[in-house]
């Protein structure tokens, strides 16, 4: 071996020797503390952690809507972050960062943060991008002199919606459009006048026009959210001249029907003693609420059904007070669960009840009903209450409709029931096996029943009754292949009856009564007809004809003897009617 080689490799190794075995230590001064400075080793860097991730807005995305991210955490210098929005656009870097989404979808955002070391940190989120839906038009309110005042159109109504008639030439009518968007966005309204825009798109929800000419015209609101969803809706007026004020009963005593309520056809109607009206929806599980007579409408919805959606419509509405409503109509089928399994309950929502007013109700069942068969009718006078199913059983309450009993078999198909007191009253029906007009009388509070058909009339169409007193009262009635359709008559309470003829050939659906001789009668095509002498002549009282597609079933006197009626066909629709004075 070389050895000036050898000698090198001898000295290395004496240099590893004395470094290895800490003989001498310390450095080439041989100083102790240097040497262990030496041994000291850098801090390791905390890796970043990302503690959560902002999304803004945090729900009711659409298609358009521009998101903002922002990440949170603990994070060293010269962090860099990377975010994937789910969606295949390139990604996008920063601690904040925003994205629009072009379509409807759920896409997972993920974002990597990253230290100078190459350490990282990875958090993921779910954005879910939904369809835009278009604002729903649930009602307007017109002011305007002679104008309707409240016109509630429903979810989902169409065409054009006549807020009647406005009187004279050249008023300012307005319109106050109630409208909102499922999804929370704000919303703007942009109105025509006989298709001419006017204005421009606003969040002014109210329209104040003054017309310069007259007849008809069409106002059409569009509504349209901050995403482009868009709902339009026609409203149509009518100026007219003014109308005189004029005595009831007399000729032009009353102006022309109008419509206040346009969204559904609608059936019976009546009024509490504290004025209130309530009209029922024949289609709808609901009842209709007036404070004001009849110029505007509330809608309290019942449940009905298994979604508490479905079924339809009630029958009769009756009050114990002004607190406790109760309705009647055709029950429906609904499941329950039990410990032993499912139950089927086929009456439910024959009869409901309110003690509130209507804001909230309850299912009541009445023992001894047959299950599959509707209730017709429900009156109350104060604590005494009845309730009469279509095969004219009839239940009684005298304690509010706190307990139910059975109380009679009247052996008639019902329709219609009134009692005057708690213990004079009337069903009218036909025969349980024909179709010939019958009149059940108690007078013993509903215990026993006198049922019997009509004399000196041939009648098959059963329609209305209307006792003042526990003597004096009227019915309706019609024999399709014979006219005039009477109104009949009694002076003893029902037990006999006289046809009185109504100067029309048509059919009369209900009849109303302020005293034995004072009356009015509805014609189902539109017109009311008034006597003074107890229904011995009849005039028209100034209320025209709504042409042949309406069909006028039920009306009440509100207060100031306005006349209050329902339609169940008008135009598709159905309506309420107010005969103001």
């Amino acid at each position: 071996m070389n050895r000036r080689l050898r000698g090198g490799i001898s000295a290395a190794v004496c240099a590893l020797a004395l470094a290895g075995c800490g003989g001498g230590g310390g450095d080439s001064t041989g100083n102790p503390a240097s040497q262990a400075q030496n041994n000291i080793q850098p801090a390791k860097v905390a890796a970043p952690k990302i503690a959560d991730v902002g999304i803004t807005p945090a729900s009711a995305l659409r298609p358009g809507t521009k998101v903002s991210f922002i990440v949170s955490g603990v994070f060293p210098s010269a962090t860099t972050y990377v975010w994937d929005f789910g969606d295949s656009t390139p990604s996008s870097n920063g601690v904040s960062v925003a994205h629009t989404y072009s379509k409807v979808g759920t896409f997972g955002v993920k974002v990597t943060a990253t230290d100078a070391s190459g350490q990282t940190s990875v958090e993921t989120r779910s954005v879910a991008i939904v369809q835009n839906q278009p604002p729903i038009i649930s009602g307007a309110v017109s002011v305007g002199q002679g104008s309707t005042g409240v016109i509630a159109l429903g979810q989902g109504s169409s065409g054009a919606v006549n807020i009647g008639q406005v009187e004279a030439i050249g008023p300012t009518v307005t319109i106050v459009v109630n409208a909102t968007d499922p999804q929370g966005d704000s919303l703007t309204y942009k109105w025509l006048i006989d298709g001419v825009t006017y204005g421009q798109a606003t969040a002014n929800n109210t329209l104040s026009y003054t017309f310069a000419t007259g007849a008809a015209h069409v106002l059409t609101v569009t509504v349209t959210n901050e995403y482009g969803g868009q709902t339009s809706q026609d409203f149509r007026v009518t100026l007219v001249s003014p109308v005189s004020p004029v005595s009831p009963l007399e000729p032009g005593g009353y102006a022309l029907w109008k419509a206040s309520y346009t969204a559904q056809t609608v059936g019976r109607i009546r009024v509490a003693a504290n004025k209130t009206a309530w009209a029922l929806p024949i289609n709808k599980p609901q009842v209709l609420k007036s404070t004001d007579n009849g110029r505007s409408w509330q809608e309290l919805t019942l449940p009905k059904d298994d979604n508490g959606k479905g079924g339809n419509g009630f029958i009769d509405i009756a009050f114990a007070d002004d607190k406790n409503i109760w309705v009647v109509g055709c029950g429906q089928q609904k499941y329950f669960e039990t410990e032993n399994g499912a139950v089927i309950q086929f009456d439910y929502a024959a009869t409901m009840h309110s003690s509130d007013g209507g804001n909230s109700w309850e299912n009541v069942r009445l023992a001894g009903f047959p299950d599959e068969r509707c209730m017709r009718a429900v009156q109350f006078v104060g604590q005494n209450g009845w309730v009469v199913n279509e095969l004219g059983i009839v239940a009684n309450t005298i304690d509010g409709g706190k307990t139910w009993k059975f109380q009679a078999d009247t052996n008639m198909k019902a329709l219609r029931m009134q009692f005057i007191d708690a213990r004079n009253g009337w069903i009218i029906g036909a025969d349980r096996n024909g179709s010939k007009m019958q009149i059940a009388r108690t007078t013993d509070g509903g215990a026993t029943w006198a049922t019997s058909q009509p004399q000196g009339a041939d009648v098959n169409s059963y329609a209305s009754v209307f006792f003042v007193d526990a003597k004096t009262g009227y019915a309706s009635g019609s024999l399709w292949s014979r006219a005039p359709y009477p109104v009949l008559k009694s002076i003893d309470g029902g037990a006999t009856w006289n046809a009185l003829a109504v100067p029309k050939n048509t059919f009369i659906t209900d009849l109303a009564f302020t005293t034995p001789t004072y009356g009015y009668a509805l014609d189902m095509f539109g017109d009311v007809y008034g006597t003074k002498d107890g229904g011995l002549n009849w005039a028209k009282i100034g209320v025209a004809s709504l042409g042949a597609n309406v069909a006028l079933t039920s009306f009440a006197l509100g207060d100031n003897t306005a006349l209050l009626g329902t339609s169940a066909s008008i135009g598709g629709g159905g309506a309420l009617w107010l005969t103001p004075l």
